[in-house]
């Protein structure tokens, strides 16, 4: 428990000394510093640039036979009750590592039931280095045309 409120307390830490030196334009994040460790940690830059994307522009897409990858980060059973068409289930807890196996300068649509952890999703996508990431609005939730069920590509490690 002690641990834990420890890592929360470096990390609101961080967060702070990095927000501090937003407006500095001669301080970059890739060097902010964390406050209590002599010298300076290089810490890799995180953009947090996604898009989202509206169910109606997903299925435009899909219409016009696009070149672009749908990831569906929910568990394979959700998977299999009902997925977009041509999206792949790539589970949430196991993105960080199956992400490897996509294409990081494609477009990239994440989703998942209601749109929270695709969120997620596309922060971890964009740390790891996607160009053109997007988060489909409301989730599966909010699809409102024809889904596909049973089991096709399922990525995982």
């Amino acid at each position: 428990m002690m641990a834990h409120r420890a890592c929360r307390f470096l990390g609101l830490i961080l967060a702070c000394s990095i927000l501090a030196n937003c407006g500095d334009s001669r301080a970059s994040d890739a060097d902010a510093p964390i406050l209590g460790v002599p010298g300076m940690i290089r810490i890799p830059e995180v953009r947090t640039g996604y898009v989202n994307i509206l169910p109606d522009e997903v299925k435009a897409k899909l219409d016009a036979r696009e070149d672009f990858e749908i990831i569906d980060v929910r568990s394979p059973l959700q998977y299999q009750a009902g997925h977009v068409p041509t999206a792949v289930s790539m589970p949430l807890a196991t993105l960080p590592w199956a992400m490897n196996g996509l294409a990081r300068d494609k477009e990239t649509v994440v989703y998942c039931q209601i749109g929270l952890a695709s969120v997620s999703a596309c922060t971890i996508l964009v740390a790891g280095g996607f160009r053109d990431v997007r988060n489909m609005v409301g989730g599966i939730s909010a699809w409102p045309y024809g889904i596909a069920t049973g089991n096709a590509l399922t990525v995982s490690v």
